[in-house]
């Protein structure tokens, strides 16, 4: 098991336990404004039950919307009823706190400042909890970038390592194709990386560079121009046009 899986399911027995402490605590609030009853406390749990896990599912889908690329007003929207019901529960927990503060922290509690942040802290389980949902969807996007990326390096990477590979799918000289891998001074290329250029994107860029070759044979063999007219006229770098034109000449000697 992996580390990633491993904090993955510690987040979610981390949400189960703010939300056990959570929720007692909400029920109680809502219950002290009811009769005494069986019922009302059912009730005051139902609301409370309402409130902390509407946030926590709005937090993961908000993520969820996020991801898909849906209009920002929509998703801050979201957000900010999670922050509502976010500090309205935190707000509660907060009283709870205040009200059963034991004397097992006299001592710290005697400074002031002390005793005004602990039933803060004390309460803030739900405001955890979002921090929690951020955290793990960030994890878990992590995952996806990095399984992309294996994918498209797994595609991409025969053709690549190798020029030979490449050569011989687009009929051109090894040394050419490396070449127009490491190179960009024809102007034709944009660099290559593994991680985010597609195996058909390689193969475009080749079949332009073929085109151009080609143009410069038909330019060579047409035209008077010069070497560095031609490489103006095609766009790359006199050197290529003159590897071009020495190739064309061994080929014609053959």
């Amino acid at each position: 098991m992996n580390a990633r899986l491993i904090l993955q399911r510690f987040f979610w027995v981390a949400f189960a336990i703010f939300l056990l402490a959570s929720i007692p605590h909400v029920a109680y609030f809502f219950k002290s404004f009811e009769p005494e009853g069986a019922w009302y406390w059912a009730v005051a749990y139902a609301i409370a039950v309402t409130i902390d896990i509407t946030t926590f599912l709005l937090s993961l889908t908000v993520a969820e919307l996020r991801h898909r690329s849906v209009n920002a007003w929509l998703v801050s929207s979201v957000w900010v009823f999670i922050a509502a019901l976010a500090l309205l529960s935190w707000f509660i927990n907060w009283q709870y706190a205040t009200q059963f503060t034991s004397t097992m922290l006299a001592r710290p509690e005697r400074n002031g400042f002390v005793l005004w942040v602990n039933p803060v802290v004390a309460s803030c389980f739900q405001v955890l909890s979002v921090a929690y949902t951020w955290i793990s969807d960030k994890i878990a996007q992590s995952e996806v970038v990095n399984t992309q990326v294996k994918f498209e390096v797994n595609q991409i990477e025969p053709l690549i390592k190798s020029g030979s590979a490449m050569s011989n799918q687009v009929n051109l000289p090894v040394n050419e194709v490396n070449e127009m891998i490491n190179q960009q001074n024809t102007g034709s290329l944009r660099v290559i990386h593994p991680v985010t250029t597609q195996v058909t994107e390689v193969t475009q860029e080749v079949t332009e560079v073929m085109n151009r070759r080609e143009q410069i044979i038909h330019l060579l063999t047409t035209s008077d121009k010069s070497v560095t007219d031609i490489a103006t006229t095609v766009g790359c770098s006199p050197a290529y046009v003159s590897k071009v034109k020495k190739q064309k000449g061994s080929e014609n000697v053959a």
